[in-house]
């Protein structure tokens, strides 16, 4: 017998987009009463190459993810860019062809045309039907009746004493900045803010007269050396360098701080999002994506715009 009535969703991508792909497909999964199943075929798939060696890894099973979400390894073996510019045009039961698990009959593909544009969910996922959902879906709109929900699934299924240890150690005045780099090189839509979102970050707190300790986190050490070296930064420890904690670990420590400077990326506006700290100062780079000001979907509370 053919499944039917599920809802089956893309996750591909570094983690600020799993976060993102999942917890629309959680929260879309809880209100239209739909068994999930995430299609992870991206993450072991010869066909998908990304430029200069970059190569993302499935980490959301690091996550307290529900049990009752399905995992698909082998399921649709083409590229993101194929389904937008080629197949999602084809009928339905065309479409069918590219992917492999026969044992589902998708009857509603899904595709996120535009970023950050909210989509009326409620008009297409009201039918007991099998459904696939390709895109980023970036906008916590989605996610506001099942928020306490993600934020629960979205903590590490492991706590380790010295991570604890560590936890207990962040004091009032200690500033967590994240750096991006990586993957920013081959990103054609992002790139890393300028001087003058910093600048004008380390004047604010100078005038505060807290004696802030800064604690960075990166995944591109040479570049953190040159911004330590460009704004001549005291009083500051570099977090990744330092190699006790893992990325996931990295993220749940970045969530723990009073203030926060995120840069233009999705890793650390989660950790953002997810902040424990109810009084949370978060400065972000006013323009996010392709130089055009930060969507209201993705505006949070505390949130100051720089």
């Amino acid at each position: 017998m053919k499944k039917k009535n599920f809802l089956i969703i893309r996750v591909f991508g570094g983690l600020g987009n799993q976060l993102w792909q999942y917890a629309v497909g959680k929260s879309l999964s809880l209100k239209y009463k739909k068994k999930l199943i995430l299609d992870i075929s991206f993450f072991d798939n010869p066909f998908i190459d990304l430029p200069n060696g970059f190569k993302a890894k499935f980490e959301l099973n690091k996550f307290q993810i529900s049990k009752e979400v399905l995992l698909e390894k082998n399921f649709y073996n083409h590229s993101y860019r194929l389904f937008k510019y080629f197949i999602r045009f084809f009928p339905n039961n065309i479409k069918n062809f590219f992917f492999i698990k026969k044992n589902y009959v998708i009857n509603n593909f899904i595709f996120e045309k535009k970023l950050f544009k909210k989509i009326p969910f409620e008009k297409v996922l009201n039918k007991k039907e099998t459904s696939y959902l390709i895109g980023y879906w970036q906008s916590k709109d989605y996610l506001k009746e099942s928020y306490e929900i993600i934020k629960q699934e979205l903590q590490p299924v492991y706590i380790n004493n010295n991570l604890r240890k560590f936890l207990k150690q962040i004091k009032y005045n200690y500033v967590a900045i994240h750096i991006r780099g990586g993957d920013m090189e081959i990103e054609k839509h992002y790139s890393a803010p300028d001087d003058k979102y910093y600048l004008k970050i380390f004047n604010m707190l100078k005038k505060k007269n807290k004696n802030f300790y800064f604690h960075i986190f990166t995944d591109d050490i040479i570049a953190t050396n040159k911004f330590i070296q460009k704004f001549n930064l005291r009083n500051f420890k570099i977090i990744s360098k330092i190699k006790k904690f893992t990325n996931i670990e990295e993220f749940y420590i970045m969530q723990h701080y009073n203030y926060f400077v995120i840069s233009r990326s999705t890793f650390s506006w989660w950790a953002a999002y997810l902040g424990k700290r109810k009084n949370r100062k978060i400065f972000a780079p006013k323009n996010w994506y392709e130089n055009k000001y930060m969507p209201k979907g993705i505006k949070i509370k505390n949130m100051e715009l720089i």
